[in-house]
């Protein structure tokens, strides 16, 4: 089996953040909660997906396996760790700026425009509409 390379976690952010909260959650001592939604950079939205789509998705499913729907997790102390947005950014641009880097601040402390737009919550709602993407974990 070959090892996980950055490009892998591209569009991964629900299975890496499913297969992390437990590990957070062992490693910390606190709830590491999956939250789907969308971020804002200045004044871009990216990943926003609104919620009259989201609940028609609930019925009808979703139209493909490429949601324009991001995945972090939020700690029960308020922090927010995304473990593939840096990543994702840098092999999206073509740059090793950010390749392998976490974010993992308190949703206050988040600076540069930086701001996250929690939507839903938990795992159920990837689980009912086939969202789930498995990707090697080591």
């Amino acid at each position: 089996m070959s090892e996980l390379q950055p490009k892998d976690l591209v569009g991964q952010c629900f299975a890496v953040h499913l297969a992390a909260a437990p590990l957070i959650e062992k490693e910390f001592g606190l709830s590491a909660v999956p939250t789907l939604g969308w971020i804002s950079l200045s004044n871009e939205e990216l990943f926003h997906t609104d919620e009259q789509d989201l609940a028609r998705y609930m019925i009808e499913g979703i139209p493909s396996r490429r949601m324009n729907l991001h995945c972090w997790l939020t700690l029960s102390s308020f922090e927010i760790v995304d473990i593939t947005i840096a990543t994702s950014f840098a092999i999206v641009n073509g740059t090793d700026e950010g390749l392998g880097g976490v974010l993992a601040k308190h949703w206050s402390a988040i600076a540069g425009g930086v701001q996250y737009h929690p939507q839903l919550v938990g795992e159920e709602y990837l689980e009912r509409t086939g969202m789930l993407l498995n990707i090697p974990i080591h």
